[in-house]
């Protein structure tokens, strides 16, 4: 945009609305150039123009219709979280008791599901339970460190 519209005058601000989720463009911009006249020539000389398959509407916004905060973020490159790396957070944070418990309780119904499978099937196989292989329970109460 910077490079297209740089052509006409000298671009003061340029602020593109992107995606929060995605990083892609929404397609529409924000441009305010250093004199008032060349967005005017830019507003006659490129409303309705046909740029990669996108039909441009170009606006002349007043200044009093101006939003105060519509340059936030005009300066930076953004950057799309890393959906993987919060997956990966939130995967391996520290679970309380209760979470630890409904999630035993969900792979010990699993489990068992499976055995009766298993033996309705036939097949005569014996694996060993999942509860052997669990660490065993901490001896000691582990407290806060605020005493």
């Amino acid at each position: 945009m910077r490079g297209f519209f740089g052509q006409f005058g000298t671009i003061k601000r340029l602020r593109v609305s992107r995606n929060k989720k995605t990083g892609k463009s929404k397609h529409y911009a924000f441009i305010q150039f250093e004199s008032p006249e060349v967005a005017e020539i830019v507003t006659d000389s490129m409303n309705n123009y046909l740029l990669y398959e996108h039909l441009l509407q170009v606006k002349l916004v007043p200044l009093d219709r101006i939003h105060p905060r519509i340059w936030v973020g005009s300066g930076r490159v953004y950057k799309p979280p890393s959906f993987k790396w919060m997956q990966f957070i939130k995967q391996n944070r520290e679970r309380n008791p209760e979470e630890e418990r409904q999630i035993l309780k969900a792979v010990l119904r699993k489990e068992n599901k499976r055995r009766k499978k298993i033996k309705e099937s036939g097949i005569d196989f014996e694996y060993p339970d999942i509860r052997t292989c669990l660490p065993p329970k901490p001896k000691k109460i582990k407290f806060s460190d605020f005493e």
